[in-house]
């Protein structure tokens, strides 16, 4: 009788467990999107919509300039208040991450490098894209 009347209660504490609502992570998540991709960080879901200009120096050559071009990111950010796009640059400290309902969402990588004579097609892009609270 007592076994049953412990096994009673963990299965009641284990049911109430399950029901509780979601809680926000606390570590920051990093992701590798391909254009299209979505991901969802607590209640934030993020979609790489693409790369719409770049203009890196190529890895294979040695850019004698002051700035060494840069990518825009288009990213797409959404919770249940609707959606909202952003253009993240690789290159630009003040304009790779964006904060948006209580998350920071921050490109870190691009790749591929651009190459001389190799273009990028836009599906081979990767963003790496960190997600974290605020």
């Amino acid at each position: 009788m007592r076994t049953s009347i412990v096994l009673t209660l963990a299965l009641l504490a284990g049911s109430a467990c399950a029901h509780r609502s979601p809680v926000a992570p606390r570590e920051p998540g990093a992701f590798v999107m391909a254009p299209g991709q979505s991901i969802s960080y607590g209640s934030l879901a993020v979609r790489f919509i693409g790369v719409s200009a770049d203009t890196r120096c190529p890895a294979d050559v040695m850019c004698v300039q002051v700035v060494a071009g840069d990518a825009t990111v288009l990213v797409e950010t959404s919770a249940s208040g609707g959606a909202k796009r952003h253009e993240l640059l690789i290159n630009d400290t003040a304009k790779r991450r964006v904060s948006d309902r209580g998350f920071v969402v921050e490109l870190t990588e691009l790749s591929p490098n651009r190459l001389v004579n190799r273009s990028i097609e836009a599906a081979d892009y990767r963003a790496t894209i960190v997600v974290e609270p605020e």
